[in-house]
């Protein structure tokens, strides 16, 4: 159960629950993302997982240990099938009550391709979904093109979602929290004092209190960026995150 202190049980509000049925408008797609998810899954508990890239403008897997399959025809289908049913994937994320559907809709963004600029400013009031699964999945989906966002205003309605994120008490929200804010700041410098500004004290603290690998190694090199003269207090006995 995530329990957060006293005065901030806003945290854990969400928006209502979706009680629609939005069907996919394309079996073949929900079926090759469920592929790769297996796929990817496989090689990582394996130990040599692929890396991933958005620089191609969609989500691609390169295999540095050549040790896997290649999953460029998957990707490449993918990349032609997805971008005609981007509103469709939205309107599942906004409206169907299955989270499962939901969750495979925000992972199927990866491929939308086209205006992602667009589609990031449609997908960020999601980030509120009351099932943490969606929320990860569409916040992972997020990391590999915040850095491309143009729009200050619109990395400005980023940020402040992300800084939101990272102070709920699961592990997800705040590791991609984390390497959301890390991809702005790294992307674009000027943003640094506005993360800051606006985000100091959650990722100070995620730094000096979590025991969790991928929470404390993105927060530490996040407040390194936006705050290089920050005096971290010596570990005692560090918080735990709430799995």
């Amino acid at each position: 159960m995530d329990i957060v202190e006293k005065g901030r049980e806003s945290l854990l509000k969400f928006r209502d629950a979706p009680s629609g049925s939005v069907p996919f408008g394309n079996d073949e797609m929900v079926t090759i993302s469920a592929e790769l998810d297996s796929k990817t899954m496989a090689a990582a508990m394996a130990g040599h997982g692929y890396s991933e890239s958005g620089e191609e403008g969609y989500l691609s897997y390169d295999d540095p240990t050549g040790k896997n399959e290649d999953l460029g025809p998957q990707v490449e289908r993918l990349a032609q099938l997805v971008p005609k049913y981007r509103d469709n994937l939205l309107d599942i994320l906004r409206r169907e009550k299955d989270p499962n559907n939901r969750l495979r809709a925000a992972t199927l963004l990866n491929w939308a391709g086209g205006d992602l600029e667009g589609t990031l400013r449609l997908a960020l009031p999601l980030l509120n979904d009351p099932d943490e699964g969606v929320r990860n999945n569409l916040s992972r989906f997020m990391i590999q093109f915040v850095g491309r966002v143009k729009s200050k205003s619109l990395r400005h309605r980023l940020i402040g979602a992300f800084v939101q994120q990272i102070e709920r008490p699961s592990h997800g929200d705040r590791n991609k929290g984390l390497y959301n804010l890390l991809g702005i700041a790294k992307a674009w410098p000027d943003d640094r004092g506005y993360i800051r500004s606006h985000g100091g004290e959650p990722i100070r603290y995620l730094t000096e209190n979590s025991v969790i690998f991928n929470v404390q190694g993105p927060a530490r090199e996040l407040l390194a960026l936006i705050d290089p003269t920050a005096q971290l207090r010596q570990p005692g006995s560090p918080c735990p995150d709430i799995p």
